[in-house]
């Protein structure tokens, strides 16, 4: 999806699970994780560019899901107009 802002709101859904966790790469240990909502809003580096977010589920055990991946470019420059 293509955003104006440095953040990415998630809908999120899964059954079973108490916590959510986002990170930049695939790696879990660097996932920042919350308790589970409905939804949430995560930063992005302030930065025009790609960026691919990891979204990780647990369970009250630790038991963790897959990553699913979700693609964001952020885009705050007008296009520009030639003579």
């Amino acid at each position: 999806s293509y955003l104006q802002t440095p953040a990415v709101t998630l809908a999120l859904a899964a059954q079973g699970a108490r916590y959510v966790g986002v990170s930049e790469t695939s790696d879990l240990e660097q996932a920042q994780w919350r308790n589970m909502a409905s939804q949430a809003t995560w930063p992005l580096p302030d930065q025009d560019g790609d960026y691919r977010l990891h979204v990780f589920f647990a369970d009250e055990a630790g038991n963790q899901s897959e990553p699913i991946l979700i693609n964001a470019y952020l885009d705050r420059e007008a296009p520009e107009v030639g003579e």
